[in-house]
């Protein structure tokens, strides 16, 4: 009886004592102690102007101030897409900097949203190609001067903590707007998009084996654009990017004349609108296009668009990839882009505008330098039947990138299409015929006898005709 007396009085008084040593735990980790700030006077807090203003670009110049820049983190490594860098914010001006740092997992040091007093004696500042980097001097790397990072062990001595969850918010500006004082900021653009994303596109390729960072084009409706750099290594590096237009939050930086922006993570990317060129607008014809360049007025008025059938074949490889020929009625016009468009024969498009200009290549009017953004493909629509013209009848402004066909014709002046010289005569005269040696039907013989022959009419100084393929040729 005594046994089980004191056995259970030893439970009892085991069971308090577990009981309040948890307790004295969860009040550890439920209120971890605040972070104590250092204790540094004003005087000794230097602003990041001060800083700057000693950076000569391509060397890396030693500090020697025995003083601090007061700043809270904007950009951190957490999500891999910032190596051994971070970019802080000073709080005595509108400056940032980035910090190189020869560390990993530097986040759970200095997230974002941290106080940071950096301690800038032993400091060098230097430049990236152009980006100011707060670093520790230089090392030679095979004959080659790279910048040093801050080492690790010492890290925690010269980037001393402060306060953490301060808000971070950037800054609303235009990529027209960007210049050197923006450098290392964090910023937002607003009304831009991806120039090229397909269903497929990624912001870098994610390939375990072969991680690749991947470059992207933005452009905003005022036709600004900044290249958006995605390491490979980031955690949403093979994420699928958005094809909409919003909103874009990162850092910006500089890698010589390129600007570029990087952002986070994902959460920095808001694209919900309608991209530029889907928007409603004043649609414009065709035929207005080519009078207003006949009348001297080749700049596009914001806000329009145009719409037609591409009526060029570029599969067949006799057409630029950059170029689409589109018709609107009796009216064309060569359309060019700063990237391949994907426009089968009989697509029907519809592409903005806003902002373009007209001008002529060897006398033949084009719209030039469209972003791929731009275009939107409606789906299937119907080709336009080719106007039945006499060779004497065709006319420039009246013709020009459109289809057309000759009847009771011949081929003169070669034995493929891709002779220099080939023309087409009927009984009221002739038209060279141009074929591109990277064609699909160059070297194939040409067709003897009467033909009827459909082609687009195109220019090189002076009229001429542009087959798609072989069935162009009956």
């Amino acid at each position: 009886m005594k046994f089980l007396f004191r056995k259970l009085l030893f439970l009892s008084v085991a069971t308090l004592f577990i009981i309040h040593i948890q307790s004295c735990l969860k009040g550890e980790f439920d209120n971890p102690p605040a972070i104590q700030e250092p204790n540094i006077s004003a005087e000794n807090i230097v602003s990041l102007q001060e800083v700057l203003d000693k950076l000569v670009l391509g060397q890396a110049v030693k500090l020697d101030l025995d003083k601090y820049v007061k700043a809270v983190v904007i950009a951190d490594d957490k999500s891999g897409n910032f190596y051994k860098t971070i970019h802080v914010k000073d709080e005595n001006s509108a400056l940032g900097i980035g910090i190189s740092i020869e560390e990993t997992e530097i986040h759970a040091h200095y997230p974002v949203g941290r106080r940071v007093f950096i301690h800038l004696k032993d400091l060098y500042i230097a430049d990236n190609a152009g980006l100011p980097l707060l670093n520790y001097g230089t090392y030679n790397d095979d004959g080659r001067l790279r910048l040093q990072g801050i080492p690790g062990v010492l890290m925690q001595k010269v980037l001393l903590k402060g306060a953490t969850g301060i808000v971070v918010e950037p800054v609303k500006t235009k990529i027209s707007q960007l210049g050197n004082a923006a450098l290392n900021t964090l910023i937002q653009l607003d009304d831009i998009e991806f120039r090229d994303a397909s269903p497929t596109t990624t912001y870098a390729i994610n390939n375990p084996l072969n991680p690749l960072t991947l470059n992207h084009t933005l452009v905003d409706c005022e036709q600004g654009q900044i290249t958006l750099r995605n390491s490979g290594y980031a955690t949403f590096a093979g994420a699928v990017v958005p094809r909409n237009n919003g909103s874009i939050i990162g850092i910006y930086t500089v890698f010589g004349n390129t600007k570029q922006i990087f952002i986070r993570d994902t959460t920095d990317v808001i694209f919900t609108n309608k991209r530029c060129g889907e928007r409603e607008g004043n649609q414009i014809s065709i035929r207005e296009l080519r009078d207003n360049y006949e009348n001297g007025i080749n700049v596009i008025p914001a806000g329009t668009y145009l719409k037609g059938v591409v009526i060029s074949d570029y599969t067949q490889g006799n057409i630029q990839n950059q170029n689409i020929v589109v018709q609107d009625g009796d009216a064309g016009i060569v359309c060019r882009f700063g990237s391949v468009p994907n426009t089968p024969l009989g697509t029907e498009v519809r592409v903005n505008l806003t902002g373009l200009s007209m001008s002529e290549f060897n006398g033949l009017l084009q719209v030039s330098n469209i972003p791929l953004g731009n275009l939107v493909i409606i789906g299937p629509g119907t080709l336009p039947q080719p106007k039945v013209l006499k060779i004497n009848q065709l006319e420039s402004n009246a013709h020009e990138s459109t289809l057309i066909k000759i009847v009771d014709a011949e081929f003169k002046g070669g034995t493929t299409y891709g002779t220099q010289g080939v023309t087409i005569e009927d009984n009221s005269g002739s038209v060279q015929v141009f074929t591109r040696t990277q064609s699909t039907f160059s070297s194939a013989p040409i067709k003897t006898g009467k033909v009827k022959v459909t082609a687009i009419v195109g220019k090189f100084n002076t009229i001429q005709l542009q087959l798609r393929s072989l069935i162009d040729v009956e």
